[in-house]
């Protein structure tokens, strides 16, 4: 009975497929088959349950956000009021940070000309 090929990897990392070495020369070379590792599959999971989400927070109101905003941003100058700025402060949503940047902004313009 003849010795089966070692199937593990020599020390060097060299993606070539490794060759039999008692293989006659001129004589068509097999590959060996290294069984590549596999990760462990993720577990599918369906709804989580209702003990493990978040509590609902309450929705702010368009005038709740304006107030908080005009707070946060009484003291700004005119070019850090931006909506990203404004979003991040807050904690809202981009959409509803431009409709304040621009509602803050024109406020602060009549605010200068009136």
């Amino acid at each position: 009975m003849s010795e089966a090929p070692s199937t593990t990897p020599d020390s060097t990392d060299d993606p070539a497929p490794q060759v039999e070495a008692d293989s006659e020369p001129g004589a068509p070379s097999r590959a060996l088959v290294v069984a590549a590792e596999q990760a462990d599959a993720r577990r599918v999971i369906g709804r989580i349950p209702p003990s493990a989400r978040t509590p609902n927070r309450p929705k702010r109101s368009r005038d709740e956000l304006l107030a908080q905003a005009r707070t946060a941003t009484a003291d700004w100058p005119d070019e850090k009021l931006t909506a990203n700025a404004i979003r991040l402060e807050v904690r809202t949503s981009a959409e509803n940070a431009r409709t304040l940047r621009d509602t803050l902004r024109a406020e602060r313009e009549s605010a200068s000309v009136g």
